[in-house]
């Protein structure tokens, strides 16, 4: 009984409030939407790639081990070479560090900012991180996301030639065929964990509303002559 009271005195101060925590969500809605779509927009361009895994004495035991997983984190030796430093530094230095690094260099100095030149481990961490993929029926498929379209057509299809030469200096038992070179995408990609982002938001600020309701509820009900009498008690 005393906890259906409870919930009935909640579910009072929550309609009483109403509008006020209405406000704290819309308000919240809005300025993280503005924020995001005034934000650097993504460009994400993708590379196609027809795997072919050339016959030997164990050609299915050799499949499995190659494509095993599949996508993602997954993805067998392949994925694994994909996701590699090795194969990631090989791609870097196949770029120039002003454009991987172009909000670091000052083109009127002609110098770092702090004088400190990224690395090539600093290359290679930034070149991976703009890199997806996944494998579906025998087609390996590399996207590359940055805010510059013909930069992340240049990372998708360098991987793609990287990977290649991997390929065929390691003597891996595979073909790698490109089906489509990646194009620089004409409009920026919808990301989804913008709008995850925003809902996050939106629970956040639902929740921070319902505190801010109770607690002027509270201060509504508050003594402060009862207050005050308690403390003149306690000092006596």
């Amino acid at each position: 009984m005393e906890n259906e009271i409870k919930i009935l005195d909640i579910i009072r101060v929550v309609f009483k409030y109403k509008y006020l925590i209405l406000a704290f969500v819309l308000v919240s809605v809005v300025l993280s939407a503005v924020r995001f779509r005034e934000g650097p927009k993504q460009y994400e361009a993708s590379a196609k790639v027809l795997i072919i895994q050339e016959r030997s004495s164990n050609f299915e035991r050799n499949l499995a081990y190659l494509f095993r997983g599949g996508r993602g984190s997954e993805g067998g030796a392949l994925g694994a070479i994909i996701k590699s430093r090795s194969l990631a530094e090989n791609v870097a230095q196949e770029f120039d560090l002003k454009v991987l690094f172009a909000k670091r260099w000052d083109e009127e100095t002609q110098e770092w900012d702090k004088g400190e030149s990224p690395t090539l481990a600093m290359a290679a961490n930034r070149v991976a991180s703009r890199i997806s993929y996944k494998i579906s029926n025998n087609v390996l498929d590399i996207s590359a996301v940055t805010n510059d379209p013909a930069l992340s057509a240049l990372i998708a299809n360098t991987y793609v030639k990287k990977l290649q030469e991997y390929a065929f200096k390691n003597s891996i038992n595979i073909s790698l065929n490109i089906l489509d070179l990646a194009l620089p995408p004409q409009s920026a990609e919808r990301s989804s964990s913008r709008s995850k982002l925003v809902v996050f938001a939106a629970i956040m600020s639902l929740m921070t509303g319902i505190m801010f309701a109770f607690f002027i509820n509270y201060l509504k009900k508050f003594s402060w002559s009862e207050f005050y009498g308690a403390l003149d008690t306690k000092r006596r």
